[in-house]
């Protein structure tokens, strides 16, 4: 019996063990540095952290528990991205928090620690320039590339036009870092396009 049960409790153990994965794209250029998915049943509203993981002596040096929304482990894992820079100090991840949404989250990584950097609100000033103050519905910031310490993203968005319906516009959102820094500066955000969709 006693056999029995270290069986049963050894098949349990393993089988509630937590699920993790790489992000696509989520290892560094030199490799010192991951970006992983991780599931966690206890995680609200999602079933999934993100965690930055030292790859030489596998610490984590931060957990992401305030990502998600809508997608369960299994599909964030797919769906999810990460960039670094060049020089493996900055990482940009995506994560979707709603049907119509995708958000990013930027760390800066140095040594043993990795901490959250504040991004400007880049959205706001977009809207400002298509005369609108809210999004109507969907908001996805895609990162497209790191030049330097630049990062450039494509911002898509819908806003609520009295005449025209939902309208949905483009533009191009560039961000500025610093090592050491805890908060970006927004550089630039190109005049939004109209997207003639319905």
């Amino acid at each position: 019996m006693r056999t029995l049960l270290l069986v049963f409790t050894s098949a349990l153990a393993i089988s509630t063990q937590a699920k993790e994965a790489l992000v696509d794209g989520g290892r560094s250029k030199d490799g010192h540095y991951e970006v992983r998915i991780v599931e966690d049943p206890d995680s609200e509203p999602s079933d999934y952290v993100f965690d930055i993981v030292d790859t030489q002596t596998k610490k984590r040096l931060v957990r992401v528990e305030d990502a998600g929304g809508i997608l369960r482990y299994n599909a964030a894992r797919e769906t999810s991205q990460a960039f670094w820079d060049e020089s493996g100090s900055f990482v940009v991840f995506t994560d979707q928090g709603t049907r119509h949404s995708l958000e990013i989250y930027v760390f800066q990584v140095a040594g043993a620690s990795a901490s959250r950097i504040a991004i400007p609100d880049y959205v706001q000033n977009a809207l400002g320039r298509v005369n609108a103050t809210q999004i109507d519905l969907h908001c996805l910031s895609a990162p497209k590339r790191w030049d330097g310490t630049k990062l450039g993203l494509e911002l898509g968005f819908s806003v609520s036009d009295p005449v025209r319906g939902r309208v949905f516009y483009t533009c191009d959102v560039t961000l500025g870092f610093h090592r050491g820094d805890s908060s970006a500066t927004l550089l630039r955000v190109t005049q939004p396009k109209s997207d003639d969709r319905e």
